[in-house]
């Protein structure tokens, strides 16, 4: 694969991760999860399953300029379209909604495309290695989001779901607050499946088939 001037490093570094993992081919879905913060914005990014690139932005309007330019880049060379999955934490409201707002409106003219709101409590207390190497904490946020199931919402719905969602806050808040810790074993074996994913050795799909096989709260 040849580098040409003119060409975004970042995203030909992209497609070189791409052909690694998953070789020559068309790709099928892209799904990106999204970890919002009020100063920090943790995104990992999977491609056909696999886990390809992560990063950590400041602010709403890049991450969707993000996911935007790596879509693009990577559909350029396929003869079909890709199908966009873009899972959004739900801890920060006012935030997630804004960031949906923002997605709906810039990819209005992908057909197969899904947005999933995804409860983030207790992402904070589950830490993530990258080959021996502390995995930056937004981004192993966005990564433990990525293995939960959420609920979807559409452009027609979404505003609605916010207001309800607004209105359940306080007492979804309480719960999480008197929710019991993780056993150790689940801590370490949670990290052990994330680094995986990360280096490649397991796509999403087993990781969180290992997940629901760990042993779970005190």
């Amino acid at each position: 694969m040849e580098f040409k001037d003119g060409n975004d490093i970042n995203q030909y570094i992209l497609k070189v991760l791409a052909v690694f993992r998953l070789g020559y081919q068309d790709y099928d879905n892209f799904l990106f999860s999204i970890d919002p913060g009020l100063n920090h914005i943790g995104i990992v990014s999977f491609l056909d399953d696999y886990f390809l690139d992560s990063t950590t932005l400041t602010d709403n309007s890049q991450v969707i300029n993000y996911i935007k330019k790596n879509y693009d880049y990577i559909k350029q060379d396929n003869t079909k379209p890709i199908s966009l999955e873009i899972k959004f934490g739900r801890g920060l409201l006012e935030i997630t909604q804004d960031l949906v707002n923002r997605a709906f409106s810039t990819f209005s003219n992908i057909l197969d495309m899904k947005v999933v709101l995804i409860d983030e409590s207790n992402t904070s207390k589950i830490k993530i290695a990258n080959r021996g190497k502390k995995f930056p904490k937004h981004e192993a946020a966005a990564l433990i989001l990525s293995f939960r199931d959420g609920f979807d919402v559409n452009s027609q719905n979404y505003k609605t779901i916010f207001k309800i969602d607004k209105l359940n806050l306080l007492n979804r808040d309480r719960i999480s607050r008197n929710s019991k810790g993780f056993t150790k074993e689940y801590l370490v074996g949670f990290s052990k499946i994330g680094e995986e994913v990360i280096i490649g050795e397991i796509s999403l799909s087993e990781s969180k088939k290992l997940i629901q096989n760990l042993i779970n709260f005190e």
